[in-house]
């Protein structure tokens, strides 16, 4: 999920994440890229952003 949907920042040099792909990871198999499971997982991420979004104790 977008953190800018609950807080503000910015973006720095320094590499902060290192994500190593390897064929067993969950975005390497096939149901991940299905044709409608993943627009489905798609809307429910989108539909969470925009909930959190609209709580404003989250803003800074």
């Amino acid at each position: 999920m977008a953190l800018n949907a609950v807080s503000t920042g910015w973006f720095i040099e320094e590499c902060g994440l290192l994500y190593r792909k390897w064929p067993g990871r969950s975005t390497a198999q096939d149901a991940h890229h299905h044709e409608v499971e993943r627009p489905a997982r798609m809307k429910i991420i989108e539909e969470r952003t925009e909930a959190l979004s609209k709580l404003s104790t989250w803003h800074l």
